[in-house]
């Protein structure tokens, strides 16, 4: 009887532990079909995905091509703008001096056509050489040439270069020069094309029978340049835009002239690659004053 119920239970013991046994084997293998099966369903999400990917990056293949072709356009329309209309340019100007020199035999009318004439030549000269300038800048295709630099007959050849735009306005440029030393080591074209852009703003914003002022002088081991003028100045709102490319400002040039928003992006921009900076004095209430200060011995380049 004993050995009966003994061996009853061990059958219900083995057929439990075979159960429990059956059902941790099957418990397992329920677990790892359903690994595979999330695991294939993360592959499919995967391939999914790459194949997106591979899409957005051919797209983005195409874009950047489209981008490289659109800017080797726009290079090659500066070299169009720089070697097909500079020259034409040069040659009307060459021509309206020519007639000007015959000024006696002119009315007071036709003169001031051909100062109008004048006028628009050197906007579209101005043009051009900003355009070019911001290729340079754009690209970084042109480095830093140091030169012993006479600054007063920079400053003169500038001024003289100005005075027909000057007279036809009344504007008197009043210089003042006072350095030590009239040589500076650095690049004269920066130099220049800084000048030209302030001293042309200067004249282009004042208003008839005015003054535009030239003060240079030395500060430490910076050339101080102030050019200042009594124009309608920058009014606070514009200010923050004063640096940035192609915006033009609220003040508008007194005689028709043309205002690219180029010439002080521009002019802040080799400001610094000589070493130094442009900035306004935004305590001057009388105009617009700004100041360059670069150094007098040009130490390292700046990008």
């Amino acid at each position: 009887m004993l050995a009966a119920i003994l061996d009853s239970n061990t059958g219900i013991v083995l057929l439990t532990l075979l159960a429990v046994i059956g059902f941790i084997i099957f418990m397992s293998l329920e677990q790892k079909w359903r690994a595979n099966k999330e695991m294939k369903q993360k592959n499919l999400l995967i391939q999914k995905q790459s194949r997106l990917i591979h899409r957005k990056n051919l797209k983005l293949e195409g874009q950047n091509k489209l981008l490289k072709d659109l800017n080797e356009e726009k290079t090659n329309l500066i070299s169009v703008v720089s070697h097909d209309l500079k020259s034409p340019l040069n040659r009307i100007y060459a021509l309206t001096s020519l007639i000007k020199m015959e000024s006696e035999s002119l009315t007071e009318e036709q003169l001031d056509y051909i100062e109008k004439m004048n006028q628009v030549v050197l906007d579209g000269m101005d043009l051009i050489k900003n355009l070019l300038d911001y290729r340079a800048l754009d690209e970084n295709v042109r480095h830093i040439d140091l030169y012993d630099v006479n600054i007063e007959a920079v400053i003169n050849e500038i001024d003289s270069s100005f005075s027909g735009v000057a007279q036809s306005k009344r504007i008197e440029v009043v210089k003042s020069i006072n350095v030590p030393s009239a040589i500076v080591k650095t690049d004269e074209q920066y130099f220049k094309r800084i000048l030209e852009n302030l001293i042309s703003n200067a004249i282009k914003f004042s208003p008839f029978d005015k003054k535009v002022f030239l003060d240079v002088f030395e500060k430490d081991d910076f050339l101080v340049v102030n050019i200042r003028d009594q124009g309608p100045g920058i009014i606070p709102s514009d200010r923050p835009m004063l640096y940035k490319k192609f915006k033009v400002l609220s003040s508008q040039p007194t005689n028709g002239e043309n205002s690219t928003g180029l010439g002080l992006a521009l002019s802040k921009a080799f400001a610094k690659k000589l070493g130094g900076q442009l900035f306004l004095d935004e305590q001057n209430e009388k105009g617009a004053s700004f100041f360059l200060e670069i150094p007098l011995v040009f130490s390292a380049v700046v990008s």
